[in-house]
């Protein structure tokens, strides 16, 4: 059915759009897709729909378009009646009218009728700064095409996911300001108050941004630009707690900025070290009393271009006469029954709530020589850094032997095209493997729900995908992992999480999750799906806390099934270059978006090793891959040179001949 509007009217904050004949419609929607790292489900609602005379028209409230309008960017909103769009010429369409954050403006997109919200320009300047130990205060000035008075106005402190991907937050704790008056606002805050939750690694980067509050919806986070008489002055360092450094600047796009600072208190110090046949001695001294000290030694665990403690092993400190002192037995000092390449692991005294990291004294000399523990099964080397701090690195010394073995992989093709008779890939893996079943592209959220009870003819919706892909798809509704692992019960079950930390969640009710699968966007039942909440990764920290619930669950029941000593974790990663077809090496575009993947892709990991520190690891994150425009599949930061995989293959095959805990 063709439908053309007459006209469109504004009155009593709706927008009217008239038909040109009277027809009887069933359903009114106004909708938009939303492209942010993936095309989103849409965003629909219902319209009212009236006949008045002959004629027909459709109603668009003022205050639904500005509350749900993208507040970043232009926002493209569909109109659909019974189906079908609405034909119009340009001189029916109204001149733009502003609301709020929004200017919005009929236009015309492949010939139908379509209504565009753009976000209006604000800019903040920072016009007076001061920070001591005590507090941060400033005053800001707020230039804007329309007025603001009385809009409420909130400061959101964010720490970055990383200092370099300076567009991704994390953590964030916002201070209300109150209302603004002549485009003018000024903050207090004391420092104290300032969240230990930023306080994560060495140096913590923390942009403040505004947000301003209308009575309808509110603006975009706003980046705090600093005035031309502020450039030169904002650089000041204060220590406002005895383990951390508050540190304003101006960043390179003109905007404030600071550094939290981890302080490193000298408190602990070992004063003599023994290396015995059996044991190693060591002897501490204290700067302060310490109540019940233990010796903790946390393993550095890969977080993009750092690193976080995640596991840990701890050893009861004896006090002495006149020191204190704690023997580590060689026999059992490496904790797990893993193989990676290499650990390093940090040692930090722990008294109560309070860590310390562990200093050597000027005297201690440690030698560069590994030494065997674990009846030698692995080996240790001491180092004291440059910081006289202290680390240990363990290695494996695995034992030959040989026996080919069957798997599952649940993941993607990090793990899964390492099986693949391609050239490309690994012709011959048929000889040392055989992969009994791929449960692809599904994260450990969807794993963990139930399946959905609800009728659902997915076969309807098959059009577009391959074989292979559809399958896939049946899989991730049919969420019988776990029966299908008791039933073939492999000898190695790989994992990689790339699902978990780069595609969304889709929640169909209480119960029931589904990943949103590159598979599943392209199909029309990603429409069509009910949504009872999208859980996506624009906070990384509160996908995160929310996905650990999963992980544990997930990791709890395939320790039920499989061995931990069975089950590979590849740690996978992104690329940021790769050959182009000329063998050149190129970049991929949106480079920070990648890196602010792979730093929750390697948080995912390393909480998964915590919670199952015994399972084996693949990581290739130091061998350097990247990307191939002659990769069989399409090329992409997610898909590595044919090295990748056939080193995996190899990998595999030496963690079976080498595995002697089977």
């Amino acid at each position: 059915m063709s439908l053309q509007t007459t006209k469109i009217v504004f009155t009593s904050n709706e927008w009217h759009i008239c038909l040109d004949k009277k027809v009887t419609i069933q359903s009114a929607i106004i909708f938009f897709k939303e492209r942010n790292e993936f095309l989103r489900p849409a965003r629909q609602f219902e319209l009212n729909v009236s006949n008045t005379g002959d004629e027909t028209y459709v109603s668009i409230p003022l205050e639904l378009i500005a509350k749900n309008a993208l507040l970043d960017r232009q926002t493209v909103w569909q109109i659909e009646l019974d189906g079908n769009k609405i034909q119009a010429s340009e001189d029916k369409l109204l001149e733009s009218l502003s609301n709020d954050f929004h200017s919005h403006e009929f236009s015309i997109q492949d010939g139908f009728l379509v209504l565009l919200s753009n976000p209006t320009p604000i800019h903040v300047y920072l016009t007076d700064f001061h920070l001591d130990a005590s507090e941060v205060r400033g005053k800001l000035q707020i230039e804007t095409t329309f007025d603001i008075s009385g809009y409420e106005a909130i400061l959101s402190v964010k720490k970055r996911t990383r200092p370099e991907l300076y567009l991704f937050h994390g953590h964030s704790q916002n201070f209300e300001l109150g209302n603004i008056s002549d485009n003018q606002l000024s903050f207090d805050i004391d420092t104290e108050v300032l969240s230990d939750d930023f306080l994560v690694d060495e140096t913590n980067n923390l942009d403040p941004v505004l947000i301003l509050q209308s009575s309808v919806t509110k603006s975009a986070p706003l980046f705090i630009e600093v005035s031309e008489a502020l450039k030169d002055k904002l650089s000041v360092k204060e220590q406002i707690k005895s383990d951390r450094t508050l540190q304003s600047y101006r960043t390179g796009s003109n905007r404030l900025s600071f550094y939290l600072l981890k302080e490193l208190e000298k408190v602990a110090t070992l004063t003599e070290f023994k290396n015995s046949e059996q044991a190693f001695l060591l002897t501490f001294a204290f700067e302060t009393q310490l109540d019940e000290p233990t010796l903790v030694i946390k393993r550095q665990d890969k977080k993009l271009s750092t690193f976080e403690h995640v596991t840990e092993m701890a050893f009861s400190i004896k006090k002495r006469f006149k020191n204190y002192s704690v023997k580590l037995k060689k026999a059992n000092l490496y904790p797990f029954h893993s193989y990676n390449q290499d650990e390093d692991w940090d040692m930090f005294i722990r008294s109560g709530s309070k860590e310390y990291p562990l200093f050597a004294s000027m005297t201690i000399q440690f030698s560069k020589d590994y030494v065997r523990i674990n009846s030698n099964q692995y080996q240790v080397r001491w180092r004291k850094k440059t910081d006289s701090t202290i680390r240990l690195r363990f290695v494996s010394a695995p034992i030959l032997k040989a026996k080919p073995k069957k798997l599952v992989v649940m993941g993607t093709c990090f793990s899964r095209n390492a099986f693949n008779s391609d050239p490309f890939f690994n012709p011959d893996y048929k000889s040392f493997f055989s992969v009994m079943y791929t449960q692809m592209h599904t994260s450990l959220i969807s794993a963990m729900t139930n399946r959905y009870d609800q009728p659902l003819k997915l076969k309807n919706y098959a059009s577009g995908l391959t074989k292979a892909e559809f399958g896939f798809l049946e899989d991730e509704f049919r969420k019988d992992l776990f029966d299908r692992l008791r039933k073939i019960k492999p000898d190695y079950f790989i994992i990689d999480l790339y699902p978990d930390a780069i595609r969304p969640v889709i929640w169909l009710d209480d119960q029931t999750a589904i990943t949103f699968s590159y598979f599943l966007e392209q199909t029309k039942l990603a429409d069509e799906l009910p949504c009872h909440r999208l859980m996506d990764h624009s906070n990384d920290d509160a996908f995160f806390e929310e996905w650990t619930y999963y992980a544990d669950l997930f990791i709890a029941e395939i320790k039920k099934i499989i061995p931990e000593e069975r089950i590979i974790l590849n740690k996978g990663g992104f690329t940021l270059t790769y050959y182009d077809e000329n063998r050149n090496i190129k970049s991929y575009p949106y480079q920070m978006g990648i890196q602010k993947a792979q730093f929750l892709w390697d948080r995912m990991n390393n909480y998964f090793l915590s919670q199952a520190p015994n399972v084996r690891v693949i990581d290739f994150s130091n061998k350097g891959y990247i990307g191939d425009y002659y990769y069989p599949f399409g090329h992409s930061f997610s898909h590595f040179e044919s090295d990748y995989y056939k080193d995996f293959l190899k990998e595999m095959i030496y963690i079976d001949q080498t595995d002697s805990f089977l």
